[in-house]
């Protein structure tokens, strides 16, 4: 037992020696970069250099200075500055002949330029030229205006230029390529900067150069609003039962008579009174499903008068759910015609459908260039036609006879023309929104037509659409032209 405990320190002693000299580290010693590659491929025969990237510390402190200085340079190069012949690739190139006798800042000073400190080769530089002067606003350049910039670089060492760099808010705004430069029409107004930089064919960057140019807009300032002629007043009905109130001034000092004009605006029809400041009634009106649209006149009250006050109560006739809106203008009786114009006084469309109603209207409704909505009895015309009539039986009743035998005749005709022609000219509006439908789903899944090979079929169903309305279109301009 003893023995074999010493057998086990003396094994235990010997690993632990054997660690400790395994573990011992080499002593550092200063070596040049020549010596350790020397070192390592005595160690190792198969030592490749590309393998091993040792960090190699340079003695020569002036070439260190060096290294660090062209590092700093690279890393300052502007990011801003782009390459001309890359910015010019996404613009047309056009052929102009552009002088430079007479350059941008003898017409305007709205491009100033800085040509930095003392020129070194390469030397880049541009002159900006104006191409449509009657553009220019008091000698500003506008949103319509066109720059054109022609090189101008030089070399001292008679190097070639090879690369133009450009950088700035205006580079955005290339318009176009020349010969000898480019055309900058900037469409925004606002203040921008273009730089420009030149490189020689030996390397050598130029100073960059910058223009600021100022830019205004090319639309004539907005003249402030006239104010409003009239007086508006727009509800909604919530009930048959609800009323409203408005209070207005008649300045009656610039006119004579004041119109209260009333729109139907829904289905509902809209009673008005107006009152004035004792509480006089001086005007009663209101819509209904037989006249969208009403007005009448305030009267000057006195030959003294100016601004006069008055109320105006507002109530339903009854109540749509669907719409039940109406809307008051006041003005100038002079202009009654135009106060109830416009697209805000149109009235619901499909109250003119109705036979009983609006078609059988007789009363005179103002609604400038909307002819078809202006109805009026004229005696005139009816006196006219009674004494021709009276005027052809005296003269000659067999020919009177043939004459109204006729008219019958041309209405009859022109009434079945007129059918023919609207019933084809309903089907012509219908081929061509199926026309118009088809392209547009086929053009949207052309791409499913090609993978299930529905071309021919695509354009065979085509024909057909298209031939439908051709033939209904013919139908209808040929009645047409016949009346």
């Amino acid at each position: 037992m003893k023995k074999m405990a010493k057998l086990f320190a003396h094994v235990l002693v010997l690993s632990m020696l054997f660690s400790a000299t395994a573990l011992a580290k080499e002593p550092v010693t200063n070596m040049t970069y020549e010596e350790w590659l020397e070192e390592q491929a005595n160690i190792n025969p198969d030592f490749e250099e590309v393998d091993l990237e040792p960090v190699r510390v340079e003695k020569n402190e002036n070439d260190m200075v060096q290294a660090q200085s062209l590092e700093s340079v690279e890393s300052t190069e502007d990011p801003e500055m782009r390459s001309l012949e890359t910015v010019l690739k996404d613009v047309e190139k056009i052929e102009l002949d552009v002088s430079t006798d007479k350059t941008a800042e003898s017409v305007t000073d709205s491009i100033s330029v800085d040509r930095g400190m003392a020129r070194t080769a390469p030397t880049a530089d541009l002159i900006p030229v104006i191409l449509n002067e009657e553009t220019l606003i008091d000698g500003k350049i506008t949103t319509d205006t066109r720059i054109g910039f022609v090189f101008n670089d030089s070399d001292a060492d008679s190097d070639t230029i090879v690369n133009r760099y450009v950088g700035g808010s205006a580079a955005d705004y290339i318009w176009a390529e020349i010969e000898e430069g480019f055309i900058i029409q900037i469409t925004v107004p606002g203040t921008y900067e273009l730089y420009y930089q030149v490189e020689d064919s030996a390397g050598e960057m130029s100073e960059a150069i910058g223009f600021r140019i100022e830019v205004i807009s090319a639309s004539a300032p907005e003249e402030p609003d006239e104010p409003e002629k009239y007086q508006v007043f727009e509800g909604s009905f919530t009930s048959a039962e609800d009323t409203a109130t408005y209070n207005f001034s008649v300045d009656f000092s610039d006119m004579d008579s004041a119109a209260v004009c009333l729109v139907r605006k829904g289905y509902v029809g809209t009673k008005i009174k107006v009152y004035d400041e004792a509480g006089n009634e001086v005007l009663s009106r209101g819509t209904s499903a037989r006249q969208a649209k009403n007005w009448g006149y305030i009267d000057k009250p006195s030959a003294e008068a100016t601004v006069c006050n008055y109320t105006i109560a507002v109530e339903p006739n009854s109540y749509e759910n669907r719409a039940s809106d109406y809307r008051i203008i006041v003005g100038d009786k002079k202009e009654t015609e135009l106060m109830m114009s416009g697209i805000e006084n149109t009235v619901l469309l499909d109250q003119f459908y109705q036979s009983k109603t609006n078609l059988q209207n007789n009363y005179y409704v103002p609604n400038v260039g909307e002819y078809w909505y202006k109805y009026r009895k004229n005696p005139t015309s009816v006196i006219t036609i009674a004494s021709v009539l009276g005027s052809m039986i005296y003269l000659s009743i067999p020919l009177t006879g043939v004459t109204l035998l006729m008219v019958g005749v041309m209405l009859f005709m022109t009434k079945r023309l007129a059918g023919l022609s609207s019933k084809y000219f309903l089907a012509q509006q219908q081929d061509l929104g199926k026309v118009n439908g088809y392209i547009e789903e086929m053009m949207e899944g052309q791409k499913v037509v090609k993978v299930f090979c529905h071309e021919e079929k695509s354009i065979k169903d085509f024909k057909e659409l298209n031939d439908q309305l051709f033939e209904s279109a013919y139908q209808a301009n040929r009645f047409a032209n016949i009346l």
